[in-house]
């Protein structure tokens, strides 16, 4: 992905988020709520962090493995508890 690329890409991602986190600041004050925009807070920062790798001179980064599949099963397991299709 190109820094052209990001911008469009950013405002891509962050409108689900961004309905995301407006229904779960509705929800009633429960440790899901907290949990769920807990998550959304972390999701959004590792999007501004892999944009900003991209504008930036990533080779001076060092590479560091994750498992999405891990923290995709995770956030899906969450929403599935508060009781939404996933």
């Amino acid at each position: 992905m190109t820094h052209s690329h990001a911008a469009p890409c950013w405002h891509d991602l962050r409108r689900p988020l961004t309905r995301r986190k407006l229904r779960a600041e509705r929800m009633a004050e429960s440790g899901q709520k907290d949990g769920l925009l807990s998550d959304i807070d972390r999701i959004e920062s590792l999007i501004v962090e892999s944009l900003n790798y991209q504008r930036n001179d990533y080779a001076t980064e060092t590479s560091e493995l994750v498992d999405v599949a891990s923290i995709l099963q995770t956030v899906c397991s969450e929403f599935a508890d508060m009781g939404h299709a996933v």
